[in-house]
């Protein structure tokens, strides 16, 4: 507090293209912000934080396509993440 001024509350904004960073903002207690629900379902789960607009802010879906050569397809790794994935994602078919 300055002398005779008061609170001085400057204007402040955070942008990010880090989708990690601005999921650690957020509950870290620095505002709001979008972010993949993927990231967040073990945090809303716990109450921790709060889903804003859940039913009013409705984005489109986005397909999805995994492309891998012929010689790889047999790699476990791979074959490891096309099997999470496929768990974790909704089947829209």
């Amino acid at each position: 507090m300055f002398k005779g001024i008061g609170e001085v509350a400057p204007p402040t904004s955070v942008q990010t293209e880090n989708s990690k960073v601005v999921r650690a903002l957020v509950l870290g207690g620095m505002g709001g912000g979008a972010v993949f629900r993927l990231m967040v379902v073990a945090d809303l789960a716990a109450g921790q934080p709060v889903e804003l607009f859940s039913r009013q802010l409705v984005t489109a879906s986005l397909d999805i396509t995994a492309l891998y050569l012929t010689r790889i397809s047999s790699l476990r790794r791979l074959s490891v993440f096309l099997d999470w994935l496929s768990e974790v994602l909704p089947d829209e078919a």
